[in-house]
Formats: structure tokens, sequence, C-alpha cells
């Protein structure tokens, strides 16, 4: 929550930060946590990502900026979502195949997000 003239908002898209009260399991992982969608009606609830094994290969600001990005990218909605795009189509997939796991998919849709 940001303490405003107004009140209490929600921190606005966009919003990364690191929680000093929270720990990591291990001293070389890097984790933040990142708002991604505007939320008027409850409050903003941040999603914990952790940059397991890149130390050496991106910095934890492009890191955040990248996977702020990838939240714009889902193809049926025009806002944001929680979480970045190849995360949510890799869930969705994941249902699809566990619950229909026979079914073939005609030629044509195989090259697309069939499944969103």
């Amino acid at each position: 929550m940001v303490r405003t003239q107004e009140g209490l908002l929600n921190p606005a898209p966009g919003t990364s930060f690191e929680d000093g009260r929270y720990v990591p399991m291990r001293a070389d992982i890097k984790d933040f946590f990142l708002v991604s969608t505007y939320n008027s009606t409850s409050t903003a609830k941040p999603v914990n990502y952790c940059l397991i094994n890149g130390a050496n290969a991106i910095e934890l600001a492009k890191f955040q900026q990248l996977t702020f990005w990838m939240c714009h990218m889902y193809p049926n909605w025009a806002n944001s979502i929680k979480v970045p795009f190849v995360t949510q189509a890799a869930h969705k997939l994941a249902y699809l195949l566990g619950g229909e796991a026979n079914v073939t998919v005609h030629p044509h849709l195989q090259s697309s997000f069939f499944y969103l």
C-alpha cells in the first residue's frame, strides 16, 4: 500500500520491490516482488519471482523489466496479466493436456496458441 493525500492506494503496475523482511533460502538466489496489474477493488497481490542461476547472466533490474513486459504479451487480453505470458501459456497447456491427453489437434492449429 502507498500512503497518499487521498489515503492508502495500491502500488502502480510495474512496481517491484525487495522485501527486507524476507530472507531467501540461499544467498545466491536473487528475488523480488512485482505488482503487474492494476487493482481498484481490493489490495494488490504482488508475485514473488526468483532469479536462481542468473548471477552473471542478467542484471536484476533488467530481469524485473523483462518480467513486467512479458505480463503484457497475453494475446487474448488488452491489459497486463498477473504472471508472464510464458508462465500462463505453460499452465494452460499443461491443464489442457492433463485432461485431454488422447485428443489430436488439427494440423492448422498446431503452430498457434489454440489452447488459450
